[in-house]
């Protein structure tokens, strides 16, 4: 098992148990953002960005401002009903299937 998915997992759990423990008080949720378009990430990109936007269903990859409204809308009112769960924030990167046709760099690699 991977340490990145030994992370995740840890993450999940906490995010249950502390929506369990705090509820009603504080409501806990976390955001999955996809790729996001950042200088820190330009020097990870391993494909020219045109072909790396291309990639996600909604055209572009993620920038700062959609993480960031993602996390406002979970932390305001009109979420108030929201608590327990994952907002995934990835231009719909994550519904495509993983493509055995485009070139793939070692796991754990950045593809973008």
């Amino acid at each position: 098992m991977s340490e990145r998915f030994r992370n995740k997992s840890a993450l999940e759990v906490l995010r249950q148990h502390l929506a369990d423990q705090l509820v009603p008080t504080v409501r806990v949720n976390s955001v999955a953002p996809g790729f996001v378009d950042t200088a820190f990430a330009g020097k990870l990109r391993r494909l020219p960005k045109e072909q790396g936007d291309a990639s996600y269903p909604l055209g572009r990859q993620g920038s700062p401002e959609d993480v960031a409204r993602a996390t406002t809308f979970l932390a305001s009112d009109e979420a108030e009903w929201i608590t327990g769960t994952v907002l995934v924030v990835d231009g719909g990167k994550s519904t495509q299937p993983y493509r055995h046709d485009l070139p793939h760099v070692e796991m754990g690699s950045v593809l973008h």
